[in-house]
């Protein structure tokens, strides 16, 4: 980001409104007629702050409210993730309960195959399913 300001501070005011400010000192100062610098000339409603999540961030110099794209896409990717991270955990107990020695080759090659399926799941087309994991294209358990 090439950004003159990389923090964004916000001040509720009397009026209910949410002031952006690109600097601490104009956080703290009164309030110039006609801006200056560190102040972002962009107001909004108590009710528009909630409906952008009460996040802003500045971009290209300007706030762009809401969060930012990647932190929302890590965030399904988590949840994706931590599904599939339980699935894994579960394999691999049901591997040592199933006592592996004892499996067939082809019982045993079913279960790495399913492992490496579910590792290979953050590179299926998709991904991250907008952080629904019961959209997720997951194996079947081998029996």
């Amino acid at each position: 980001m090439n950004d003159e300001y990389s923090i964004v501070y916000l001040k509720a005011m009397p009026d209910g409104t949410v002031q952006a400010f690109g600097d601490v000192e104009a956080l703290n100062a009164p309030l110039e007629v006609g801006g200056g610098a560190g102040i972002y000339h962009q107001t909004l409603s108590a009710e528009e702050w909630e409906a952008c999540g009460c996040a802003a961030y500045v971009d290209g110099g300007r706030i762009a409210l809401g969060r930012r794209r990647q932190d929302v896409l890590q965030e399904q990717a988590d949840a994706v993730r931590f599904v599939r991270n339980q699935k894994l955990r579960a394999c691999d107990r049901a591997g040592a309960a199933l006592h592996w020695e004892s499996m067939t080759e082809a019982q045993r090659q079913a279960w790495r195959d399913y492992r490496q399926t579910l590792l290979d799941i953050p590179q299926q087309p998709g991904f991250p399913w907008d952080g629904d994991p019961d959209r997720a294209p997951w194996p079947v358990k081998p029996e």
